[in-house]
């Protein structure tokens, strides 16, 4: 196997590469991936003092899978060469154009992986070089967060730069972030923060956003809600709710919307935070999770179930705190002691000069007691204009719904063109009994997306007995990169001898 060092500069050649792809999750795969041939590469999830394992994805039509799936072979690298089955190449591009041009399959024994057509990146998918940091704006849940600029095709755009240490991250860590960007490149709204993709491959990992020039909503209002008008604080609850409404929309529940999780930046609320949010109309409490109690709706521990109106009620908590400054909720009260009292029907009050039909409206249609008597937030949405007096003003920028999500497919560049020569194996590395180290340490972890769970090998062997077979085991039945049987590792590494 590679070193660290090996890896992490195939690591920095692959990032040219328009059909690596780095960490992309399993969910996005699949939709990438539609065709027979169809192939990318990417790594593994990475692991403390492991070098990088680079993998090939391919999609191939199996008759045990309903015609179709995705298989994923991963590549040996050893003293700068790298295979899949029997060939050796100089590089991993060199591997793909010999394999796409001769339509050999990339595993012997599975006729069907033949090479047809790489898949370019989505323009979610950014490169490090696309991204300039100047300086740290704070800490985020898994690293640094940063200020800088982002290119955007021929634009540049101020942003927001999330980073975190692939290496320092748990596997669920890992899918909590991807989770969170998958979600937010759906969204074009200008009350919901704006995504702008994300880097994986290379450390460190970057999800980069809209920066908002004011940060997060309670900072913001507990510096300057004092000697904001009330009007004023009547268009952020607006804004808020135009935002939610829109989220609601595209059937996703937010889960954790307060002051904290808002932005404010050039006069507009803008929710943000999308780490608790999910897919659906319903979604059911994982009981060993910690949650956001004092913005709880009072039905959620009896039904087990957060909705649409559970964030409707949850909003109503954010309107408190946006009329007081960003003060906490229940202030006077421990956390054991709030949702008992909301459960039995107190609601906090407001201060005087917030307008009593606002306060009414909050208190007994957005923050009632049982959900069918709750409003939804497009009510809200349509109400609150009347109650206040204050409409809302469309934002200048109006380019929110034009960033592409998807490329065609006359945009993505084919491997023939990166390399317009055909390119040729090479002899195998040299025996690495002949090397004095001791030990290494083979671990494999290939996905069958369409087969069941991850199966994992691991074995720790001497150089002096690392065979052909060790390095490649993946399981019974998937013929990644397991050879020939009749091939011996030994007689081609002796053959190679200068």
């Amino acid at each position: 196997m590679g070193t660290p060092k090996d890896s992490k500069t195939t690591e920095q050649i692959l990032a040219n590469e328009p059909w690596y792809h780095g960490l992309l999750p399993r969910e996005d795969m699949k939709q990438l991936l539609k065709e027979k041939g169809d192939f990318l590469v990417r790594f593994t999830d990475p692991k403390v003092g492991e070098p990088r394992m680079f993998v090939l994805s391919i999609f191939v039509c199996d008759p045990h899978d309903d015609g179709v799936s995705i298989r994923h072979y991963v590549f040996r690298q050893v003293q700068g060469k790298f295979a899949l089955d029997e060939k050796w190449f100089d590089s991993i591009a060199d591997l793909l154009n010999y394999h796409m041009r001769t339509k050999e399959p990339v595993a012997s024994k599975a006729p069907d992986t033949v090479l047809m057509r790489p898949v370019g990146r989505e323009p979610w998918e950014r490169q490090h070089s696309d991204v300039t940091m100047t300086k740290v704006l704070g800490e985020g849940a898994f690293g640094e967060v940063h200020m800088g600029e982002v290119k955007l095709g021929k634009k540049t755009r101020k942003a927001a730069i999330k980073l975190a240490k692939l290496e320092s991250l748990t596997k669920e860590q890992i899918k909590e972030i991807m989770h969170e960007a998958r979600l937010m490149r759906r969204f074009h709204h200008p009350n919901v923060v704006r995504f702008y993709g994300v880097a994986a491959g290379q450390e460190p990992l970057m999800v980069i956003m809209e920066l908002a020039d004011n940060g997060a909503l309670d900072s913001y209002l507990k510096k300057n809600g004092p000697n904001l008008p009330i009007e004023k604080k009547h268009e952020m609850i607006q804004q808020a709710a135009a935002g939610l409404d829109y989220l609601h929309g595209l059937t996703v529940i937010h889960r954790d919307i307060a002051a904290r999780n808002c932005l404010y930046g050039e006069g507009q609320v803008k929710i943000s935070d999308f780490g608790l949010s999910r897919d659906g109309s319903m979604y059911k409490l994982n009981p060993h999770k910690k949650i956001p109690i004092r913005w709880l709706a009072p039905e959620v521990p009896r039904t087990g179930y957060y909705t649409f109106k559970t964030d409707v009620f949850a909003y109503g908590i954010m309107c408190w705190e946006v009329y007081h400054d960003g003060e906490e909720p229940y202030s006077g009260m421990m956390v054991a002691e709030v949702l008992p009292k909301v459960q039995e029907g107190y609601r906090m009050p407001f201060k005087s000069e917030v307008p009593k039909d606002v306060v009414e409206y909050i208190t007994n249609r957005v923050c009632a007691g049982e959900d069918s008597e709750r409003v939804t937030m497009t009510n809200v949405v349509q109400d609150l204009p009347k109650i206040t007096g204050v409409e809302l003003t469309k934002p200048v920028d109006d380019d929110y719904f034009s960033i592409p999500n998807s490329k065609t497919m006359e945009e993505v560049t084919p491997i023939v063109e990166i390399l317009p020569a055909m390119s040729y194996p090479v002899p195998p590395p040299i025996r690495e009994s002949q090397h004095p180290s001791a030990e290494v340490t083979c671990t494999e972890n290939v996905e069958q997306l369409t087969t069941g769970p991850t199966t994992t090998t691991t074995r720790k062997l001497s150089r002096e007995k690392l065979s052909r077979e060790a390095l490649t085991r993946t399981s019974k039945n998937d013929y990644s990169n397991r050879p020939p049987k009749k091939f011996k590792i030994n007689e081609q590494l002796d053959g190679a001898k200068d």
